[in-house]
């Protein structure tokens, strides 16, 4: 309502749900703040929106942070690091945007955004933060809108029509993520280790093969699993399938030249690929 009393904009609902955020965090976090004038806010990103990457939470963690900076600097606390407590507010006003923007998100995207690593969640133990090293990591992104919606619906009848094939297959999932989550943390503490990596990549395979058979995948997710499998890497989709991202963990005793190769290819292609980490640090002030 402040929103729509406040500007003359005609805003699409992306622009409205974003002013609709910054503002709740305003109010919320600034409201005890004395002596506020008026400021800019500046925000710029290299995610794609939309694609399942998590730009909504970052955007959240982001603005939240800073809105909890702003109000320390205030008060002449000039801390360059969030300590637990700052951190576990920032991720709560998050996940309360989050609802604004999702309905019933899982925490997940929060929860990695402001605390980085990587998370294991089940939902019904909720979110589980683990202690590894860095990955890198190529993002592609196939330049593929779609649904999650529709996704879910089909997913769901695939269920109402054969529940025990499709329930054998979630259960599959469920073993492959275990078994991914022990080889990762294994790796963790031992980087270099190439058969660790060659048997996390036959679970890469075996999971885009299980979300195959759920019909999540597209035929431009299995062009870019075709390309990596060819230069002796591996991928999977991510996010609700159907388009938008593959990823692919590059070990570290992977060439440069065949990094560079490779991109090459997938952009040819008219794929757009990233290098970037897995594992990171999470919020931070510069």
């Amino acid at each position: 309502e402040f929103i729509q009393k406040s500007t003359s904009c005609k805003l699409n609902n992306q622009q409205f749900t974003s002013l609709t955020g910054i503002f709740y965090l305003l109010f919320g976090i600034l409201h005890s703040a004395d002596n506020l004038k008026p400021f800019t806010l500046k925000m710029k990103t290299d995610l794609t929106l939309s694609a399942g990457i998590g730009s909504s939470a970052s955007f959240a963690v982001t603005v939240a942070a800073c809105f909890i900076h702003y109000k320390n600097l205030k008060s002449f606390h000039k801390n360059t690091i969030f300590n637990d407590e700052e951190r576990s507010l920032i991720s709560k006003w998050a996940f309360c945007i989050e609802r604004i923007i999702h309905g019933l998100p899982s925490g997940i995207d929060n929860a990695i955004c402001t605390y980085g690593s990587m998370v294991k969640f089940r939902k019904s133990d909720g979110v589980e933060l683990l202690s590894t090293s860095e990955f890198q990591l190529l993002l592609t992104n196939t330049k593929i809108a779609r649904s999650t919606k529709q996704i879910v619906a089909n997913v769901s009848n695939l269920l109402k029509n054969h529940p025990l094939i499709i329930n054998s297959i979630f259960n599959t999932i469920d073993e492959i993520s275990k078994s991914a989550i022990k080889y990762i943390l294994e790796i963790g503490s031992n980087m270099e280790n190439q058969e660790l990596y060659q048997k996390l990549e036959e679970l890469t395979d075996m999971n885009h093969c299980m979300l195959q058979s759920l019909s999540v995948s597209h035929p431009k997710l299995d062009q870019i699993c075709s390309l990596l499998k060819k230069n002796g890497l591996r991928g999977k989709l991510t996010g609700g399938g159907g388009g938008g991202y593959a990823i692919s963990i590059i070990p570290p005793y992977t060439s440069n030249v065949l990094i560079a190769e490779l991109m090459d290819q997938l952009n040819s292609e008219g794929f757009d690929p990233l290098l970037t980490k897995l594992g990171g640090l999470g919020v931070s002030i510069d």
